[in-house]
């Protein structure tokens, strides 16, 4: 089947729409809706950053799940990951209704834990069906074009929510929040159905999960690549979460302006996903990953410099959103070009689940250690940096600037640094 082939144009439309309709889920744990939600349930801080830590941390269960999936079927997996979704954003919706903090606590854990195990089981297959439909030469592109469109969606959904928010604000406004991304994620399960399973499910012999976890993991590259994508996560992933939480609790600025600086970092990573897709297919992922690196450390220490002047914070606030999610983006890009070419021929969902488990792993464990320092009082709540006042949540963005500056040494873990990916045996 070659690149203009009809059927294969209209899969990678029809793989476009399923992701359209259905990010906003994920999104809802990135974009602060989901976190002002909680807080204004009652929430306390250490437990909203922990609770949106388990979409990153229930990825977990990708890998025995990708295993499965290879001998029973990625898509059937992938359709039940999606019911799952729609379960778990129907509950989370519901917590809404009750006045006891408790019992929103038990109710929107139940719902994220749902959500999360749905997310996982979705993921684990999403890739390795991919595979086959999308070109290689393409693939870049068309990881750009498909990350811009759902991050289009995500930005006009978020901007309805910051209106609807500004008007009302209420819990009952996010309780309809929650229940259209239950509804969207319905949707997605249609146009899910409509993709092919172009690779079929392997019916021989069954080797044990750890024999060909490690058999996987000896691949050239590949646990370099594992231990780069989460030593990266852990000091990245919950940067636009601190940006938001200083926002509204060190600030005190209204939810729809914190939901409205959040949109603004949509805007920067669509952006990021064009530049970025074009970059990977263009120079490779090497370039992509060094300026990413050095962005990510620049960007967080430039959000330490807000109240150098009045006139400047509400600029320099978009602009440390706006570059931030150019530079996720764009990185994400070049890590899931990387994932891709990196995938052997066979066992790819079990193959595709280790690298993404990993990076979701990461994105966890940032966030539990970022609610790990709030519980046990490790930073100060108020200190002063060069004549600035600044918070706890400032001690972990200084922080993550440090690691991730340090992080530029261990880029010779990534494969393509030292060769291109395409080129490594399979």
């Amino acid at each position: 089947m070659n690149n203009s082939d009809p059927k294969r144009k209209q899969w990678m439309l029809t793989a476009i729409a399923t992701q359209t309709m259905g990010m906003h889920g994920a999104l809802a744990f990135r974009n602060s809706l989901l976190l002002l939600y909680m807080l204004s349930m009652g929430l306390t801080q250490t437990l909203v950053i922990a609770y949106l830590a388990i979409l990153g941390i229930g990825n977990l269960v990708r890998i025995p799940v990708a295993y499965f999936s290879d001998r029973w079927g990625k898509k059937r997996f992938g359709s039940i990951g999606n019911i799952l979704g729609v379960i778990g954003f129907i509950i989370i919706a519901c917590a809404g209704f009750s006045e006891n903090v408790q019992v929103c606590e038990i109710v929107v854990l139940i719902g994220i834990l749902i959500f999360s195990c749905g997310d996982a089981l979705f993921g684990a297959a999403w890739f390795p069906m991919l595979r086959p439909i999308v070109p290689t030469e393409i693939r870049g592109r068309f990881f750009g074009k498909l990350r811009i469109t759902w991050q289009l969606a995500g930005l006009v959904f978020s901007g309805i929510a910051a209106l609807a928010l500004g008007e009302k604000g209420g819990v009952a406004v996010y309780q309809v929040i929650m229940g259209a991304i239950a509804l969207l994620l319905a949707v997605r399960s249609f146009f899910y159905s409509r993709l092919p399973e172009l690779e079929k499910a392997e019916h021989g012999k069954k080797e044990p999960l750890l024999f060909l976890t490690g058999k996987i993991l000896r691949q050239s590259g590949y646990a370099s690549f594992a231990a780069y994508i989460f030593l990266l996560m852990i000091f990245t992933a919950n940067t636009p979460n601190i940006f938001s939480m200083v926002e509204r609790e060190v600030m005190n600025l209204a939810s729809e302006t914190v939901v409205w600086l959040a949109n603004v970092g949509l805007v920067g990573a669509l952006i990021g996903y064009f530049i970025g897709g074009r970059a990977v297919d263009r120079f490779s992922t090497k370039p992509v990953f060094l300026i990413c690196h050095f962005g990510y450390a620049m960007l967080s220490f430039l959000f330490l410099m807000r109240g150098f002047s009045p006139t400047i914070t509400m600029p320099l606030l978009g602009i440390c959103h706006f570059a931030f999610g150019f530079v996720y983006a764009a990185s994400s890009i070049a890590i899931t070009t990387e994932i891709i070419a990196l995938m052997p021929k066979f066992n790819q969902a079990l193959a595709n689940s280790i690298l993404t488990t990993m990076l979701f792993l990461g994105i966890g464990c940032s966030s539990l250690l970022c609610a790990g320092m709030l519980k046990l009082d490790f930073l100060k709540v108020s200190w002063r940096l060069w004549g600035f006042n600044m918070s706890n949540y400032d001690a972990m963005l200084l922080g993550n600037c440090v690691m991730v500056t340090i992080l530029i040494t261990a880029l010779g873990l990534v494969p393509s640094v030292i060769r291109k990916a395409e080129d490594m045996p399979r």
